[in-house]
């Protein structure tokens, strides 16, 4: 089996964990020019926050620290999550490599309870990890709500189908913070789970003032992007 190891992006410089037998991270490191991964989410969350208080980010599924990262350079402050703990190894040794000091980490998945669960883990496809009845792996879960984080301006949730949960769990933060929120929108994952995306996500954050839309500004009943943003208003 292949072993963790370490790349430098050598257009920023930055350090990253990847392995050769994951194909899928390998090539999303390397993704738009060069530059990285997502940076067109990321320039996008950015350009937002130039005129915004930028304190405090929670980036839920956080890998091995690819966005996490990216954010510490815009935010004052992000609290990264991933249950998986050799992901979660990799994370903590990205963030010491790259000398970055304003990213706490929690080997915890966030979700809408408290407990264990068990999750699907496959180191050759690490983005493929889920909650997963026969999963080999088990994972402690949590809820945003129950860290009573102030300042929270931004939340990324990537978590593979269970956005809606992390929502549910981060309701009341939501409601009391209104930060800007990035979610992946797959609603295949989504109904895997019971989930209808547009019902228990886009049209309840619309209820409470949340204008929904994607990187291009379309709204996320036309979108066919795969991240949408959720914007208050």
């Amino acid at each position: 089996m292949a072993q963790w190891q370490w790349y430098q992006n050598p257009k920023t410089n930055q350090w990253y964990r990847t392995r050769a037998d994951d194909w899928l991270l390998s090539n999303r490191i390397g993704q738009d020019g060069g530059r990285g991964y997502q940076v067109q989410l990321q320039d996008w969350v950015k350009e937002y926050f130039k005129q915004r208080p930028a304190r405090k980010a929670i980036d839920v599924g956080a890998n091995m620290g690819i966005t996490a990262i990216e954010y510490a350079h815009i935010f004052q402050s992000v609290l990264a999550f991933e249950p998986i703990a050799d992901v979660y190894n990799q994370l903590q040794m990205v963030i010491e490599r790259n000398g970055i000091y304003n990213v706490c980490t929690y080997p915890i998945a966030l979700s809408d309870k408290k407990g264990t669960a068990q999750m699907s883990y496959r180191p050759n496809n690490s983005f493929a990890s889920a909650i997963n009845e026969r999963g080999g792996e088990t994972i402690t879960t949590g809820t945003l709500d129950s860290y009573q984080f102030q300042s929270v301006d931004f939340i990324k949730i990537d978590v593979e189908g269970l956005e809606t949960a992390v929502i549910n769990g981060s309701w009341n933060t939501i409601v009391q913070q209104r930060p800007l929120i990035q979610f992946e929108y797959k609603k295949k994952l989504a109904q895997r789970y019971g989930y209808d995306i547009d019902t228990s996500i886009c049209e309840r954050l619309r209820s409470i003032d949340y204008h929904i839309e994607d990187k291009k500004g379309l709204p996320y009943w036309k979108s066919k992007q795969l991240d949408l943003f959720a914007i208050p208003v």
